[in-house]
C-alpha cells in the first residue's frame, strides 16, 4: 500500500477549510434576512397593538357620547319608578345601537337603582328567571316608600311588559358601594379596570358619571361595554393566517383571542420566557416554534390591556428559507467537486484515526480483545497503528497474567500458567525455570515447546548450567545472552533445547531484593537488548508467583505445625489423655468423607470444597485447645479426695491415730488393773469397726462406686467420730492457705476433730468475677467457688469423682476454646473454625453445653466432630476414672444418646453403616494416627 507524508493531507485539509468558508459566506446571508424578517414581525406586532388601542377607544368613545345624552333625560331625576320609566325607551334605543353595550343603569343617593340589559343567552335567562319571550330585563331598588320594592320586570322585543318578579333578597345590593358609583366624582366619565361580569362571565369595563346639575344630586349613570367581541377585530388585524392574537388585561386574565377554541394557555410558554421589546423564539408544547411577542397597549384611556401575538415560525421564515434554498443551491453547484474531494480525503483521514482512538478507549477501558489492525495511507498513522497494536497485546498479556496471579488458588499451577504467558509475550519457543537452594539448583518447572514438563523430564537440565550461563546471571545480577549451536549441544539435551540456539538467562528476585533462581528463555531469534531488557520487567511476575507461593507455603506450615503444636501441648499435659486430640481429627475426616461420598439420605448432596476441609481439619484439631486453661489435677482427677494428691493418705492416716488413741487407752486401762483378756478383745473389736470404716471411706473415694442414701448416712457416722490434734495446724502454711485458714478461730491444743470434714479453708473463691464476651451468648451456669475441697462434700459426689466446681471447670475449656478461636483473626474461609470447634458438646435436644445449642442451629460439621468426640472418648485406653469400652459397647452407648437427643441419629447411623468404627479400630491395632 502506497503512502503519503502527512503534509499532503493537511494542504487537502486546508482546501477543505476554504471550501466551509464559503459555505459560511451563504448561512451568514440567511442569518442576515432572517433578522430583518424578525424585526417585521415586531413590527406588525406593534401595528396589531396601536389596531387594538384605537378600536377600544372607539368604543368607549361611542358609548360616552350615549351616556352624555341620556344624562339630559328629566325622567332620571324623579322619585320614583312610574316617573322614571319614561326613560326605558332611551335606553333600549342606546343598547340596540351599541352592541357592545351589555347594560345601562342608574344609582340614586338614597340607594334606589335601575338597570336595563339585553338578555344575551341562556346564562342570562338563568340569572334573572326570565319568562319565555324576554328579551330585555328591567331592575329597580326603591327604599324610600312604605315598603321597600325590589323587581325585575320582563319586556319583549316590542317593549311589551311579560311580568315581573319580586327580588326581595337583591335589597342587599347597594348600588353606592360599587366602585363606578365611589368613582364618579366630578362632571367627567370614569372607566373602570376590565374585570369578568357576573352574568354573562365576558370580559368589559363600565363607565360611569355623575348627573351634573344641582337637582341631580347622588345620581351617578353608568354602562358596562364588552370586550369579547373585540375577538373579530383581532382575527382581522393577524398578519398571518395561522397568527394567534391574545388581549389579556393587567392581571394577564384573557380578554379576547382571534380564536374561540383557544384559551390562555396557549399563551402560557410566551408570557413564561418574559419576551418584552423585540420578538423571540418560543418553544411551544408538542408543536413546531413560534414567534412571539408581548406589548402594552397604550393610548386606550381605559385600564391597563397587554397585546400578546404568536406567529408560526415557519410563516415567519418562508421567504428566508425560500432565498436560503437559491443561495444554497447556487453554493452547492459551485462547491461540489471541491466537498467531493475533501469528504473523500477527510472520510479516510478520519476513519483511520477514530479506529485508532477507539482501540485506545478500549485500552483505557482495560479491554485488550482481539481487533483488526488498522491500516492507513498515512505514514505516520499507520506507524502509530502498529506500535499501538504492539502495545494492546502486550498490555492484554499483562492483564491475563495479574489476573491470573490474583485469583488463582493453586500455586503449583500458577507457576505453569505465568511461565507459559511469560514464552507468549517474550515471544519464546521454550522456557526453564531455576531455583537457588542450599543445595544447588533446582527445577520446579520448565516448558519445551509448549509442553510442561516435571522434574524428571528436565533432571538432564542441571548438567548444563554453564552453558546456559545462569550461575553468572546470578552473580552479575543482570540478563544474560547465549548463542549455541546444535552441535555445542552436549549428550542428553533435549532435541527441543538444542534446536533453540538463542538463549536469553534473567535473574529472578523477591521484592526485597533477595536472587532466589534464574528464568531461562529459548528462542530461535537472536534476544536485542531491548528485548531482554522487557523480558526483564516481566520475569517479576514469575518472581512474584514464586515469592508468594513460598510465602503461603510458609505460613501455612508454620500455622499447621502450630495448631499441632498446642493439640500436643494439650494432650502432653495430662499422660492419661495424651493422643486425644490427634485421634479426634482421624474419627471426624473418616465421618465428613462418608458423608461427602452419600448418595442417599439427608447427606446426600453434602459436600466440602477445599477450603472448608481446611476449615474442618483446623476445628477438629482445635477443638479442646481451651484445655490449656485446664488445671491437671481437675482432668486427672482419678478419686473424689484427689487433688494435687490423693488425701486418701490424710484420712488413713487419722485412722492409724485414732486406732493408736485406742490402744493406749486399752493398755492404760489395762495398768489400772482392768480385765486384760476383756479389754483387750474390746480393742480387737474397736480395730477392726476401724479398718472397715476406712475401707468403706476407701472404697466411696473411687469413682466407680455410686453413693448411695445408704453410704451417705454412714460416711456422717464416721465423720462424727473424733480423733487427737497435737500440733498446730497453721504451721507452714503459704500465703492463700493461711488467709483461708484465718477465717477459722483458734482453738486451744490438744483439740479433738472429726475424722472427715468440710472446713471453711476448703472454699475457695474465684480469683475474679467471671464473665465471657456476650457475642458468645454463653448459657453454661458458673458456680459460687472455684473449688471446694471439703472431705465430705468430695466423698459425697453421687457418680464420678468431680465435684458441680470442678466439672465446671472441666467444661469450662469448651468456653475457653471459642473465646480463644474467636481472638484469632481467620481469613475469610475459616471463619467457621471457632463455631466447628466449639460445639462438640451440644446436643441436638438442646440440652448440651456452653450454649445450648440444638441440632439445627449447628452445622453438619460440628454435629460430626461431637460423634468422633464422644466415640473417642468412650473407646481410649487412658482415662484414670474409667476403663476404655468396647466397639460394641461404645455404640450401644452412642444409640442410646442418639436416641435420647443427645447426638444426631441420621449421622449416627452413617458413622456405624460407613464402618468407621471397624477402620478406625484397625488404624490404631496398626498404630496409625491419620
Amino acid at each position: 500500500m502506497r503512502r503519503y507524508p502527512l503534509k499532503i493531507h493537511l494542504i487537502t485539509l486546508t482546501s477543505v477549510l476554504v471550501i466551509l468558508v464559503g459555505g459560511s459566506i451563504g448561512w451568514l446571508a440567511h442569518d442576515r434576512t432572517t433578522r430583518i424578517l424578525h424585526e417585521s414581525t415586531t413590527a406588525l406586532t406593534e401595528a396589531v397593538s396601536r389596531g387594538v388601542a384605537r378600536e377600544i377607544a372607539l368604543r368607549a368613545d361611542r358609548v360616552r357620547a350615549m351616556l352624555r345624552v341620556i344624562a339630559t333625560h328629566e325622567a332620571l331625576r324623579t322619585a320614583d319608578f312610574e316617573s322614571r320609566a319614561a326613560v326605558i325607551d332611551a335606553l333600549v334605543q342606546a343598547l340596540r345601537a351599541a352592541p357592545q353595550l351589555v347594560a345601562l343603569y342608574v344609582g340614586y343617593g338614597d340607594g334606589d337603582y335601575l338597570l336595563m340589559r339585553h338578555v344575551d343567552g341562556p346564562r342570562d335567562a338563568a340569572v334573572f328567571e326570565t319568562v319565555p319571550g324576554t328579551r330585555f330585563v328591567i331592575q329597580h331598588i326603591e327604599r324610600g316608600g312604605i315598603a321597600p320594592i325590589s323587581e325585575y320586570i320582563y319586556l319583549d322585543g316590542d317593549l311589551e311588559e311579560l311580568g315581573r318578579r319580586p327580588r326581595p333578597e337583591a335589597l342587599t345590593f347597594d348600588p353606592r358601594q360599587r366602585p363606578w358609583y365611589q368613582g364618579a366624582q366630578g362632571e367627567d366619565i370614569v372607566a373602570t379596570s376590565p374585570y369578568r361580569f357576573f352574568t354573562s362571565g365576558l370580559m368589559g369595563f363600565s363607565l360611569a358619571m355623575r348627573l351634573p346639575d344641582p337637582a341631580a344630586v347622588g345620581i351617578v349613570l353608568g354602562a358596562d361595554i364588552r370586550l369579547g367581541d373585540l375577538a373579530q377585530e383581532l382575527a382581522r388585524l393577524r398578519p398571518t393566517p395561522h397568527a394567534r392574537i391574545g388581549l389579556f388585561d393587567g392581571d394577564d386574565q384573557l380578554i379576547a383571542t382571534t380564536d374561540a377554541d383557544q384559551d390562555a394557555t396557549i399563551f402560557a410558554p410566551l408570557f413564561a420566557a418574559h419576551t418584552q421589546g423585540a420578538a423571540s423564539l418560543v418553544p411551544m408544547p408538542g408543536k413546531a416554534n413560534w414567534f412571539g411577542r408581548v406589548l402594552p397597549v397604550r393610548d386606550t384611556g381605559h385600564g391597563n390591556y397587554r397585546l400578546a401575538m404568536l406567529i408560526p415560525e415557519e410563516e415567519v421564515l418562508g421567504h428566508a428559507r425560500l432565498l436560503l434554498r437559491d443561495q444554497t443551491l447556487l453554493v452547492g453547484i459551485l462547491l461540489l467537486v471541491g466537498l467531493i474531494a475533501g469528504v473523500v480525503i477527510s472520510r479516510a483521514m478520519a476513519r483511520s484515526l477514530q479506529n485508532l482512538a477507539q482501540t485506545a478507549v478500549s485500552m483505557r477501558s482495560f479491554d485488550f480483545s482481539d481487533r483488526p489492525r488498522v491500516q492507513s495511507v498515512i505514514r505516520e498513522v499507520d506507524d502509530l497503528s502498529v506500535c499501538l497494536d504492539d502495545m494492546r497485546l502486550t498490555l492484554g498479556r499483562f492483564q491475563e497474567i495479574s489476573r491470573r496471579v490474583a485469583q488463582e488458588t493453586d500455586l503449583e499451577l500458577l507457576t505453569g500458567l505465568v511461565l507459559r504467558d511469560t514464552v507468549d509475550i517474550a515471544r519464546a519457543r521454550s522456557a526453564i525455570l531455576f531455583l537457588q537452594e542450599p543445595a544447588g539448583f533446582r527445577v520446579p518447572a520448565a516448558l519445551l515447546d509448549g509442553t510442561l514438563e516435571d522434574d524428571s523430564a528436565t533432571a538432564c537440565l542441571l548438567q548444563h548450567l554453564e552453558r546456559l550461563r545462569v550461575a553468572e546471571a546470578l552473580r552479575r545480577g543482570v540478563p544474560v545472552t547465549t548463542d549455541l549451536s546444535v552441535q555445542q549441544a552436549p549428550n542428553g539435551v533435549p532435541p527441543e533445547l538444542a534446536g533453540q540456539p538463542h538463549v536469553l538467562t534473567v535473574p529472578l528476585r523477591t521484592r526485597n531484593g533477595k536472587q532466589v533462581g534464574a528464568l531461562v528463555l529459548l528462542g530461535g531469534t537472536p534476544f536485542d537488548a531491548s528485548r531482554a531488557r522487557f523480558i526483564e520487567h516481566l520475569s517479576g511476575f514469575v518472581s512474584v508467583s514464586l515469592e508468594t507461593r513460598e510465602l503461603i507455603r510458609a505460613q501455612k506450615a508454620l500455622f499447621d505445625a502450630f495448631v499441632r503444636l498446642i493439640a500436643g501441648a494439650i494432650d502432653a499435659k495430662s499422660p492419661y489423655t495424651g493422643g486425644h486430640c490427634e485421634r479426634v481429627p482421624v474419627l471426624t475426616r473418616m465421618l465428613v468423607e462418608a458423608a461427602c461420598a452419600a448418595t442417599g439420605g439427608p447427606y446426600a448432596d453434602f459436600e466440602l470444597t477445599e477450603q472448608e476441609w481446611e476449615a474442618v481439619e483446623l476445628a477438629s484439631w482445635l477443638h479442646d485447645c481451651g484445655k490449656v486453661t485446664t488445671p491437671e489435677f481437675v482432668v486427672d482427677k482419678a478419686t473424689r479426695l484427689e487433688t494435687l494428691y490423693d488425701r486418701i493418705h490424710e484420712v488413713r492416716t487419722r485412722f492409724e491415730v485414732l486406732k493408736r488413741e485406742v490402744e493406749v487407752g486399752a493398755w492404760k486401762r489395762i495398768a489400772e488393773g482392768g480385765d486384760s483378756e476383756a479389754i483387750l478383745a474390746e480393742l480387737r473389736a474397736q480395730w477392726r469397726a476401724l479398718d472397715e470404716d476406712f475401707c468403706f471411706i476407701a472404697e466411696c473415694n473411687s469413682g466407680e462406686t455410686c453413693i448411695s442414701d445408704e453410704h451417705a448416712e454412714r460416711l456422717h457416722r464416721i465423720a462424727a467420730r473424733t480423733w487427737t490434734r497435737t500440733l498446730d495446724d497453721r504451721l507452714g502454711l503459704g500465703p492463700e492457705e493461711a488467709i483461708r485458714k484465718s477465717g477459722t478461730p483458734l482453738q486451744p491444743l490438744p483439740v479433738r476433730e472429726p475424722l472427715l470434714a468440710d472446713r471453711s479453708e476448703h472454699l475457695i473463691p474465684h480469683a475474679r468475677a467471671v464473665k465471657y464476651p456476650a457475642e458468645l451468648a454463653i448459657t453454661l451456669p458458673v458456680p459460687e467457688l472455684l473449688y471446694n475441697r471439703g472431705e465430705l462434700h468430695n466423698l459425697l459426689v453421687q457418680r464420678g469423682t468431680l465435684t458441680d466446681e470442678e466439672r465446671f471447670k472441666i467444661n469450662e475449656h469448651i468456653i475457653q476454646t471459642l473465646v480463644m478461636l474467636n481472638e484469632l483473626p481467620f481469613p475469610a474461609h475459616l471463619v467457621q473454625v471457632p463455631e466447628l470447634a466449639g460445639g462438640h458438646h451440644e446436643r441436638m435436644d438442646g440440652r448440651g453445653y456452653p450454649r445450648n445449642l440444638r441440632g439445627a442451629d449447628m452445622s453438619p460439621v460440628a454435629r460430626m466432630l461431637a460423634i468422633a468426640d464422644v466415640y473417642e472418648a468412650l473407646t481410649a485406653g487412658d482415662r484414670p476414672y474409667k476403663p476404655a469400652k468396647t466397639r460394641e459397647q461404645a455404640l450401644h452407648i452412642m444409640g442410646r444418646m442418639a436416641g435420647k437427643g443427645h447426638l444426631d441419629p441420621d449421622l449416627f447411623n452413617l458413622f456405624k453403616d460407613a464402618g468407621i468404627p471397624e477402620r478406625y479400630a484397625q488404624m490404631q491395632a496398626c498404630g496409625q494416627d491419620t
